[in-house]
């Protein structure tokens, strides 16, 4: 009886999930959707693809003119070049103590009130091939469980006076649970682009944006797929 009653809790998040995304507008359509390719072999590094983009495998540290250089306790660095036939971007991540960046830059949900002294997620992403092009930058606190149940703004992506506020949830997986995470890049209600973090993951590009906008959200999500 308690396995049947589980199965049918199952079966009717599942449904309520797939209901919430019936939208032709959302962006978890199958015409958004990018395949990922990753290529793991037992004496190659890791690389993948997303859509038209490929991954190099990554080097450990940062390059000598990143901003990581302005972050002595940074942990975890590396960096790594994304390609397609029409742009090369240099991308480089780590975590980084939040203390270390100035709070009076940050967006208010971002603010230690509400993320106390936890590190961030930082993901720095430079066009290499137009470099008149401004770097972006991309900053994410780790979200609790609770935070993912409810699809809370967790980090930006931002460049300038350009910027995009990124959610995650859990609910390609279940509540409480930090499977299958999935962030979400959005300007104002819009999602533009998402991606679930597995060990088949799962990215979204919504197919209207044009060329310069999908080449930062492919740069930011390939930062993710390498945690």
């Amino acid at each position: 009886m308690l396995r049947f009653f589980l199965y049918s809790f199952v079966c009717l998040s599942l449904l309520t999930f797939n209901s919430s995304f019936s939208d032709p507008q959302d962006i978890y359509r199958p015409s958004n959707e990018w395949p990922v390719v990753i290529a793991d072999g037992w004496f190659s590094a890791k690389t993948y693809t997303i859509g038209k983009y490929q991954a190099s495998s990554k080097t450990n540290g940062s390059n000598r003119t990143s901003i990581f250089r302005t972050f002595p306790s940074a942990k975890n660095v590396f960096h790594y070049q994304l390609t397609s036939n029409a742009s090369e971007y240099l991308i480089t991540y780590g975590t980084v103590a939040s203390i270390s960046i100035d709070e009076k830059t940050l967006p208010k949900y971002l603010h230690s009130k509400h993320t106390g002294n936890a590190d961030f997620f930082y993901a720095e992403l430079i066009d290499q091939k137009d470099t008149s092009r401004p770097h972006w930058e991309m900053i994410i606190r780790k979200p609790h469980y609770l935070s993912l149940n409810k699809n809370n703004i967790t980090g930006t992506l931002r460049s300038g006076n350009r910027s995009f506020m990124i959610s995650a949830h859990n609910k390609f997986s279940f509540t409480n649970s930090y499977e299958k995470t999935c962030y979400e890049f959005k300007s104002k209600k819009k999602i533009l682009a998402a991606v679930m973090l597995d060990k088949q993951p799962k990215v979204w590009v919504e197919e209207g944006l044009d060329s310069y906008e999908s080449q930062v959200f492919a740069a930011a999500v390939s930062s993710l797929l390498q945690q």
